[in-house]
């Protein structure tokens, strides 16, 4: 019997089905793997198609460089020179790019793309000033202020420094 699988992915922001059928990469993505063994646990020597599509709630675009990079990107770890260069085509994105695609790598349970990402927004946020960094985070950025009030002596969340009443 002829062996293959065929998953068909449906996205948070497509309407449009995308049909994966490349082992390896399906291999690489314990999420999948899990659904296809539901379906049949011999599924690496048989012929495998899942009726359903399966729902991945990110974008298309950022599922679709996860599948086309998994093959080729390695961990970070595993080069001598840990360098944003060693992953031109992630490095050209912008944080805002590299949000989903790490968080769909999380979902998908991609361990080497979830490196990647997380190595390179690691490395484009410690050039930013820490004001957009938190603004990244979702954090409100507090300046560095003297919370104690010297006069007496209760620590107040104020960016003035010490009260004057």
């Amino acid at each position: 019997m002829p062996r293959g699988c065929e998953i068909k992915l449906k996205f948070e922001n497509s309407e449009e089905i995308f049909v994966l059928k490349d082992m390896q990469v399906i291999k690489r993505m314990p999420l999948l793997v899990r659904a296809v063994k539901k379906e049949n646990s011999k599924w690496l020597h048989t012929r495998t198609t899942l009726p359903d599509p399966i729902l991945i709630p990110y974008p298309k675009e950022s599922v679709l460089f996860i599948i086309e990079h998994i093959k080729t990107y390695r961990m970070p770890n595993d080069y001598p020179e840990k360098v944003p260069e060693n992953y031109p085509e992630a490095n050209a994105l912008d944080l805002y790019d590299l949000r989903p695609i790490l968080e769909a790598a999380t979902h998908l349970e991609a361990l080497c793309l979830m490196n990647v990402a997380g190595f390179l927004i690691a490395k484009k946020l410690e050039e930013l000033p820490v004001e957009q960094v938190a603004e990244f985070m979702g954090l409100e950025y507090v300046p560095v202020a003297n919370f104690y009030d010297e006069q007496n002596g209760w620590i107040r969340p104020s960016t003035s420094g010490s009260s004057t009443a």
